[in-house]
């Protein structure tokens, strides 16, 4: 037995519908990108910090000399 080819009510609203969707994932993904490269903006600040206060703390703070 052969199935009828049904088209959808209102092809317009369809495509509507569709792109929608499509725009939101895009949206989502774009969202997700900005997420990882603020991240790894946080990282690099934070390696940068602790190289930075590693570097003050060699060059002005007195060397333990008290083994």
């Amino acid at each position: 037995m052969k199935t009828p080819n049904v088209q959808p009510a209102c092809p317009a609203r369809h495509a509507e519908v569709f792109a929608k969707a499509l725009g939101s994932d895009l949206r989502r993904q774009s969202a997700l990108l900005k997420t990882r490269r603020l991240a790894r903006a946080k990282r690099v600040e934070a390696v940068h910090r602790t190289a930075m206060a590693i570097e003050v703390n060699r060059r002005y703070l007195k060397p333990d000399v008290t083994l």
